[in-house]
């Protein structure tokens, strides 16, 4: 799976959620062990119409391992660091 790719189904989880859009500008970090997780680079959260609500340096997302090997995007965890409101 490509980073555009759990990018786009990360980013359906937390507008799912949250009702915020994300939107990420830097790079994407994936590693499998010893949990399966995903690190986006500077993110900003925003509302439905583009209003920016909150920015931060790494997103970090943990996977569910059942629903991955099926190539399906599921997170049992989600941690955002140093947050800026906006």
């Amino acid at each position: 799976m490509s980073s555009e790719a759990l990018n786009a189904r990360l980013s359906a989880q937390v507008q799912n959620l949250s009702g915020l859009t994300l939107a990420v500008a830097g790079p994407a970090t994936i590693a499998l062990l010893p949990i399966p997780r995903v690190t986006f680079a500077g993110f900003t959260l925003a509302t439905p119409n583009g209003t920016p609500v909150v920015r931060g340096e790494a997103l970090r997302g943990e996977l569910r391992i059942l629903p991955l090997l099926a190539a399906r995007v599921r997170l049992s965890e989600l941690s955002l660091t140093n947050l800026t409101a906006e």
